[in-house]
């Protein structure tokens, strides 16, 4: 990982922690984008604020590339399983 694809997941975090959801999926998305294989615990990040920011079909997106491998696959599965019902019946971005 580089310095600055890490640098990029910190401020995520830290804009989570914040509840600045808006700010933490610009940071999340430039991390992900940055790196060839990135971090799955860092798509489910970005699908969390996805969904905090009502941007569910996005939020499905991430969530999907978390559960293609690592410890969270069965939690993101089902968290993308839950953003698609939202995508469908809830006003979004």
């Amino acid at each position: 990982m580089t310095k600055l694809a890490l640098a990029h997941s910190g401020l995520g975090m830290i804009d989570m922690a914040h509840q600045k959801y808006d700010d933490a999926r610009t940071e999340l998305m430039q991390q992900c984008n940055s790196l060839r294989a990135p971090d799955p615990v860092d798509y489910y990040l970005l699908g969390t604020a996805d969904v905090q920011g009502s941007y569910y079909k996005d939020a499905v997106a991430a969530y999907e590339k978390c559960a293609d491998s690592g410890p969270l696959a069965a939690q993101c599965k089902a968290r993308a399983e839950s953003a698609k019902h939202d995508a469908e019946t809830k006003l979004g971005r």
